[in-house]
């Protein structure tokens, strides 16, 4: 073993950055400034906000600090400062490997204890501003709401860290070979991802357990993947894989037909294990491996293990948990659901291609969560459905649209809601930004999509640039990849693949806009 090789003193010194801005908005000078000429503060620094993002990537802690800056309350500025100093400390004395495996390991416990971990932001959520001077006073459990909503911050704490541990490693591990495995474990196999942490020295001189049969884990899935490429040029060979023909970006022609494959297949096996009432419990198969080391003979398109690592490339676990959640529960619906959804990712690879699917998904999910907010918004009684367009920038019948799609009961102004925080108990979701839909968030489906890209795109560079873009839920930066990979395959590529590289780059401009 080793110590992982990440850029740590790249890291410090965007800490250091962050620190400096940070104490800049929040000096003493700064507050009388504000106090003076609050006409003219802006409620949102953009730098910090750049800042705040290149170190704790998007998340409950980018909200807070940019929140601490902009309202100026003391004792937020204090939680943000001693969060911000921890991190230097620790990174500086131990490295950012014990730094991730320490703040997944802290939300982990405190998520199994049901005790909220004081490092947990206390904008997990949004809540008024009136809430927030509330929760900064508080000391304990109490500073993150009721019981329902403490365990809400719980659980997404401990996705957010994992995510987390994720994004630094896409950042900040370009030297460490292993990085993108641990970056798509952190956020498919949580568990596992984290125990990956502890092929860093550093990490098992703090105390983590020594136990290395994880590895038989990892070994496994590799495993099942090469045996996954093994079949698939076979079957290419064979004749038995459709060479998707029509325009394709340069370089994705294999890439789509490989995406097309693997999920009819994946299709075609799931429905069969749905008919045949078969056990489809990949963890435990894992468990088994990992607690044995003995490896359960099943065919490649049989073995729940497999099955769940192709459709987590080809979908994200976001909107693949409804195909396994459906199987496991033998719920039809929930899983038709799934079937759908697949299906209708390939038939935008077959029409479009895979290059432009995961920035498609990610402004889908934008576009959902902006159509339900509005009608949460008007349900609530918050925003009227004709000023709708005044507060969104979308057209009349751009909102008509979006409130037609799937009405809410306007039932959610009780006493649950006061004050505009929701302990979820109105019946409505989402309401007043209730929390707890970690899973369906755009930041969850923005990870997801980062596995998809790691998974499949064709070579290590590019996927790293992607699965960060894709991460951090940035959709332009996301679109600038592409397009500076595709100008690179200008120079030697034929006229009819130009031709190619032109559409292509308008179909990621329409997306991307």
């Amino acid at each position: 073993m080793a110590i992982l090789a990440m850029d740590t003193v790249g890291f410090l010194q965007s800490v250091n950055r962050l620190e400096r801005r940070f104490g800049e908005l929040t000096s003493p000078e700064a507050m009388r400034e504000a106090c003076a000429h609050p006409e003219r503060r802006d409620p949102l620094d953009h730098r910090l906000f750049v800042l705040a993002d290149d170190v704790y990537g998007c998340g409950g802690w980018t909200t807070t600090i940019c929140a601490a800056a902009s309202s100026l309350m003391g004792d937020l500025i204090t939680e943000c400062r001693r969060f911000m100093k921890g991190t230097a400390s620790v990174v500086r004395k131990y490295g950012m490997t014990v730094w991730l495996y320490d703040l997944v390991n802290d939300a982990s416990k405190a998520l199994f204890v049901g005790e909220p971990s004081d490092r947990t932001p206390l904008l997990i959520h949004p809540v008024p501003a009136r809430e927030l001077a509330k929760r900064c006073a508080r000391n304990g459990r109490r500073r993150y709401g009721n019981k329902r909503e403490q365990k809400w911050a719980m659980h997404d704490h401990c996705a957010q860290m994992y995510r987390l541990a994720a994004y630094s490693m896409l950042r900040w591990g370009g030297r460490e070979p292993r990085s993108l495995d641990i970056a798509g474990m952190m956020i498919t196999q949580p568990w596992l991802g984290m125990c990956m942490l502890r092929e860093d020295d550093k990490v098992l001189g703090m105390g983590a357990l020594p136990d290395m049969r994880y590895r038989r884990v990892v070994d496994y899935i590799k495993e099942l993947r090469a045996a996954a490429d093994l079949d698939y040029a076979r079957a290419l060979a064979a004749g038995e894989v459709t060479v998707l023909d029509g325009e394709r970006a340069p370089g994705f022609a294999e890439v789509d037909t490989r995406y097309v494959y693997d999920a009819e297949r994946l299709i075609e096996a799931l429905e069969s294990l749905w008919n045949e009432r078969s056990d489809c419990a990949a963890h435990e198969i894992l468990m088994d491996v990992e607690r044995t080391g003995d490896k359960p003979d099943l065919p490649l398109w049989r073995n729940p293990a497999y099955l769940q690592d192709v459709a987590n490339s080809l979908m994200g676990p976001s909107y693949a948990g409804m195909l396994w959640l459906g199987l496991e529960d033998r719920d039809r619906e929930l899983f038709d659901r799934g079937v759908e959804q697949l299906r209708e990712f390939v038939g935008f690879v077959k029409d479009i291609g895979f290059l432009v699917l995961p920035v498609y998904v990610l402004n889908t999910c934008a576009d959902d969560q902006v159509r339900r907010a509005m009608e949460a918004a008007v349900a609530s009684g918050k925003v009227k459905a004709s000023d709708l367009p005044k507060c969104t920038g979308l057209s009349k019948a751009e909102c008509d649209a979006m409130l037609d799609a799937e009405r809410r009961d306007a039932d959610c102004a009780d006493e649950s809601c006061l004050d505009g925080v929701c302990d979820g108990s109105c019946g409505v979701t989402p309401c007043c930004d209730a929390p707890g839909d970690e899973e369906g968030s755009m930041m969850s489906v923005g990870a997801g999509m980062a596995v998809v890209a790691m998974a499949r795109m064709p070579n290590e560079d590019l996927a790293r640039k992607a699965a960060l873009a894709l991460i951090l839920c940035e959709p332009k930066q996301y679109g600038d990849t592409v397009l500076a990979l595709l100008e690179d395959e200008k120079p030697g590529e034929s006229d009819d693949d130009s031709e190619v590289g032109k559409r292509a780059e308008v179909k990621t401009d329409t997306l991307v806009a």
